[in-house]
């Protein structure tokens, strides 16, 4: 047990009171220096960001569509093929001279059988073909063409007869051949355009620049008529329809 405290004996003085040193200043010590900032002036409506200031950019303008209206040469992709089977050569010249104004690629075929071989080696928009043909007509021609058309499943191509023979019962016996239509001779040059153009597939150009105005006067009304020529009944060549006509 520890002795109780009381006065320190005689002879002994007491311990004089300590007071604590007051702490050196510290060389390192930072001092806080103040600096008083003006407010912040405010900002220029009319120089200030819009909130909606980012602009979109602006597409490019729509490509213009030329307007083919008119059959401009450059509105489609090629010219209309056409395939004439004929074997008289006045024909063919006279034929050749109704549609030299049209943009068409003409080949002309001399009979049936080489309408075919042109038919096979490149395939026409459209097919113009005589009846009587030596070596082979144009009936047998356009049943050729079409059984080629079904073995290779070709789109059908419109073929139209060129005949002199109109009497009562030869128009059911051309178009049983897979002949779509006919024309009578002798031919006119507003009805040979009318057909050009009724079979004009999509993507080839039209082959008339600028239509002609029907009217009296007017410039087909004199077109030269294909001739038809004449042979002899007892001529093998001679068609049965022909042999008919001229007994």
């Amino acid at each position: 047990m520890p002795p109780a405290s009381g006065p320190a004996p005689a002879g002994t003085s007491a311990a004089p009171h300590l007071q604590a040193p007051e702490p050196a200043a510290n060389p390192f010590a930072v001092t806080e220096i103040t600096r008083t900032v003006p407010p912040a002036a405010a900002p220029d409506p009319a120089q200030a960001p819009q909130a909606n200031s980012i602009h979109a950019p602006v597409p490019p303008a729509p490509r213009q569509t030329p307007d083919t209206s008119c059959g401009s040469p450059d509105a489609d992709s090629r010219r209309m093929r056409v395939l004439a089977a004929e074997d008289n050569k006045t024909n063919r010249l006279v034929f050749s001279k109704m549609v030299q104004s049209l943009d068409i690629d003409l080949v002309f075929a001399e009979n049936g059988r080489e309408a075919v071989a042109a038919f096979e080696a490149e395939i026409p928009d459209l097919i113009f073909t005589d009846i009587s043909m030596p070596e082979m007509d144009g009936k047998e021609a356009s049943r050729r063409i079409r059984r080629i058309e079904a073995a290779q499943a070709l789109p059908r191509t419109p073929i139209v007869a060129i005949t002199a023979h109109a009497m009562a019962g030869d128009s059911d016996e051309i178009l049983a051949a897979g002949i779509d239509t006919y024309l009578t001779k002798p031919l006119k040059r507003s009805a040979l355009v009318e057909a050009i153009r009724g079979a004009r597939p999509p993507g080839v150009r039209d082959p008339v620049s600028d239509p002609p105005v029907p009217g009296p006067g007017a410039a087909e009304a004199n077109a030269p008529a294909m001739e038809v020529p004449e042979r002899p009944v007892d001529d093998p060549l001679a068609s049965p329809l022909s042999r008919t006509a001229a007994e």
